[in-house]
């Protein structure tokens, strides 16, 4: 039996956008039903990605296996709040789970986030999804306490 090719983490280039569209067409595929409509802030961020997720405002990384991109992970600084950077739209394809790369883009992403002079990192998780709790809480990130997320939601940071 062969084993499947090693994840290998990224930032996205230019020729990375269908496959950027691709994974984020997933995400959508997977949080919302057909027919249900979605919030504005999700419409514009998949219309315009990468947009404001690129360097020197944010990042966007995508997890390969065997030439085929199987997540993605965005970030973008807080246009109030310099040296914060907002984690969005962890995604990974069904089949890649468990396999790591989860946890390979977002330690990468840290690390990203670092060279960009970011101190903090926040993101909302859905408390629907225990597995990207276990993995934020594995790379540094705890709930924010004083910061509740919006119901069904925990917000979590991690200073950097």
């Amino acid at each position: 039996m062969t084993r499947p090719a090693p994840v290998v983490t990224r930032p996205y280039i230019s020729g990375d956008a269908a496959a950027l569209r691709r994974l984020l067409d997933g995400y959508v595929a997977t949080w919302y039903p057909p027919g249900q409509t979605w919030g504005e802030a999700d419409r514009h961020l998949l219309a315009t990605a990468p947009a404001g997720h690129l360097p020197p405002d944010g990042q966007t990384l995508l997890a390969w296996r065997g030439g085929t991109a199987v997540g993605c992970l965005l970030l973008r600084r807080d246009t109030v709040r310099a040296q914060v950077g907002e984690l969005r739209k962890l995604y990974v394809v069904r089949d890649a789970r468990r396999a790591g790369a989860g946890s390979s883009l977002i330690s990468r992403m840290v690390a990203e986030a670092m060279m960009l002079g970011l101190v903090e990192l926040e993101l909302l998780v859905a408390d629907s999804r225990p597995a990207a709790v276990a993995a934020y809480r594995s790379a540094g990130f705890h709930p924010a306490g004083d910061q509740a997320g919006p119901d069904g939601y925990t917000r979590m940071v991690h200073h950097l």
